[in-house]
């Protein structure tokens, strides 16, 4: 609620009455909450009005689903937009050609496509000889699952290649268990407990150092036709 009343110049007590329903919104506010919360407000409006009939979300709405197309079409977007946020990145008097592509093993050519992609998406701007982060880059839930499965697919060959090649300073465990269905049950929820405490982690810290690659699979072998229960994707 204070992060809410802080920028739209309102008391906490006013904000707090809009979020229980108990006092109407107005229109404009109504508007800046939805921004604020979700960061979907071009997708809502798209929802009720064609968005090329608002012509000053519009270009806004443009660049925000090519933002979240990235993601699937140039997967190391993300590692790179994580990458030019460290203190070793923005330190640089002016971009070096193959520096992300050095940390991420990858080609000159894979750095520079991708980062073509990232400058016209708006994820990246370019300012002072280097690059910066731009427009929020957020990954489409609402994505077909052919789209989200190649995605965690991506990432699980960049761990299964980080291995492969012997990379210094990385952790990898596996545990083959069985258990009882409650058993496992509660182990997903840890699991789930688990993401959402690296996430606030992630949120508060300062400064940005390095950048890594989580990676969490829960895989069962069931021995009954009972359709396990999926995590939902990050």
């Amino acid at each position: 609620v204070q992060q809410l009343s802080e920028p739209l110049g309102v008391s906490r007590y006013r904000v707090s009455r809009w979020l229980t329903g108990d006092t109407k919104v107005p229109w404009p506010i109504f508007l800046e909450l939805v921004e604020m919360l979700t960061q979907r407000l071009t997708d809502w409006v798209n929802s009720v009005v064609a968005i090329a009939e608002v012509p000053l979300l519009a270009p806004m709405h443009r660049q925000r689903e090519a933002a979240r197309k990235l993601a699937f079409e140039r997967p190391l977007s993300e590692t790179m937009l994580r990458l030019a946020e460290t203190a070793a990145y923005g330190a640089l008097p002016k971009h070096i050609p193959g520096w992300f592509a050095e940390r991420l093993h990858i080609s000159h050519a894979e750095e520079a496509a991708c980062l073509s992609a990232m400058l016209e998406s708006g994820v990246l701007t370019r300012r002072a000889g280097r690059y910066e982060p731009g427009a929020p880059m957020s990954i489409d839930t609402g994505a077909s699952l052919e789209d989200m499965k190649g995605l965690k697919l991506h990432w699980l060959r960049e761990i299964t290649r980080s291995l492969e090649e012997g990379r210094p300073g990385n952790a990898y465990g596996y545990n083959v268990i069985s258990v009882s269905k409650k058993d496992l049950a509660r182990i997903r929820e840890l699991h789930l407990q688990y993401f959402r405490q690296l996430r606030a982690i992630v949120v508060e810290s300062e400064p940005v150092e390095t950048v890594a690659l989580i990676g969490m699979q829960i895989v069962e072998f069931p021995v009954d036709p009972d359709t396990p229960r999926a995590l939902p994707h990050s």
